[in-house]
């Protein structure tokens, strides 16, 4: 079945919804984004299921101000759902701001009776 333009601004809301909860450090809205058994992996760790999840966004928000932007947004179709893949600049605010980091979000989402949900994200730093 073809995605809709439906399925399309609903997936495009969840990369919105992902960056507003952690940029504002909202871990269970962030979280909410995923699956619940859900993984993230990155080079500062890979947490994974709603627990770890709320507890990363926590831990990254107290120890940094950040801004991610995404653009560039890909989406195909997969037996399983979705494969998403854009590209990330993570910013840091604060006393000295700055870009962080460079990567590509890879990402594996799912359609959920709560709507489409990441049940895989990859990050890969450039």
């Amino acid at each position: 079945m073809a995605l809709t333009i439906e399925d399309k601004l609903e997936i495009h809301e969840l990369y919105t919804r992902y960056n507003h909860a952690i940029d504002s450090g909202d871990g269970p809205a962030w979280a909410a984004t995923f699956t619940p058994d859900g993984v993230l992996e990155t080079s500062i760790g890979s947490p994974s299921g709603t627990k770890e999840l709320i507890e990363f966004c926590d831990t990254l928000n107290a120890n940094y101000r950040p801004r991610h932007w995404v653009n560039n947004l890909l989406l195909e179709e997969t037996p399983t759902g979705v494969t998403g893949r854009c590209y990330l600049m993570g910013l840091l605010l604060g006393e000295q701001p700055g870009i962080s980091n460079t990567a590509i979000y890879e990402d594996e989402i799912v359609r959920t009776p709560s709507g489409w949900r990441f049940a895989r994200r990859v990050v890969n730093n450039d």
